[in-house]
């Protein structure tokens, strides 16, 4: 399971059955943070902090930015990952015949809804009670308000336009940064042969697709470590770095610094 810059809400309290919370937490801004499901049994209420993210469901593809709440229901099919700049947010997973019922109601276009309104203290209070020990009635009126909310502030939003073969390869590396790199499995999930994607490497980047696998985890790295408190050893491990060692090694040779000093060094300049 991947690792991402998140810390999750430990749920205690005993719940109303009509809407409880399954899950929670707070994602740190990160650059790599991707989830993908295939039809979740639960439903998905969120607000965007800082930064971007991309959502993609049934062929359409919405930006969230800054400000902006969206809701996924169960049983979708969708993805979402990070944007230009590293999200953070916070969510709630959400269960019961209450959300499931007024989902519906409320909203009849294509899903993901989007809307620019920001929800974070509704779902951080419900995090909260969630999190707490004992019953708690308000959390399926805190749902409520914020389907509510993002009802009363949604506008259609145009689908993207589909990403270029350049951006296709570039957030297919994003979205496998954890797991050892391998040109026939970044060709296959293009549906194109090595040849064919090496060849384009060449020609449109100037670069192998190993060289541009190293820079975006450089890239991803200078960001971990100016904009989170993760340990060199996490760092490592969700870039898929055997070890601190070689995690130090690699970015050393590149940025001519240890990584902690890197962290250090900017750090101070803020």
């Amino acid at each position: 399971m991947p690792i991402y810059n998140e810390r999750f809400v430990t749920i205690r309290s005993r719940q109303d059955e009509s809407c409880r919370v399954k899950a929670a937490g707070l994602l740190q801004p990160d650059p790599s943070y991707m989830i993908q499901r295939e039809g979740s049994s639960t439903i998905v209420l969120a607000s965007l902090l800082s930064g971007s993210l991309w959502l993609e469901s049934g062929g359409r593809r919405v930006s969230a930015l800054q400000g902006d709440s969206f809701v996924l229901p169960s049983r979708l099919a969708y993805r979402i990952y990070a944007g230009e700049n590293p999200p953070s947010m916070v969510w709630v997973n959400l269960e019961g015949a209450l959300p499931e019922l007024l989902i519906p109601l409320y909203f009849s276009e294509p899903f993901p809804i989007l809307a620019a309104c920001s929800c974070e203290q509704p779902i951080r209070r419900m995090m909260e009670l969630a999190g707490e020990e004992g019953g708690s009635s308000e959390i399926p009126l805190l749902c409520h308000r914020i389907l509510l909310s993002i009802r009363d502030a949604f506008r259609p939003q145009s689908a993207a336009p589909p990403q270029s073969f350049e951006k296709q390869i570039e957030q297919q590396i994003l979205n496998s940064i954890q797991a050892p790199f391998s040109v026939e499995a970044l060709a296959r999930s293009l549906g194109v042969s090595a040849a064919t994607l090496n060849r384009s490497f060449r020609e449109k980047l100037g670069c192998t697709p190993y060289q541009y696998y190293q820079s975006v985890r450089l890239d991803i790295a200078r960001s971990l470590l100016r904009n989170t408190a993760l340990s060199l050893e996490d760092i490592a491990s969700r870039l898929s770095f055997c070890d601190r060692n070689h995690f130090t090694a690699f970015f050393t040779a590149r940025e001519g610094v240890p990584p902690a000093r890197y962290r250090r060094e900017m750090r101070a300049e803020r």
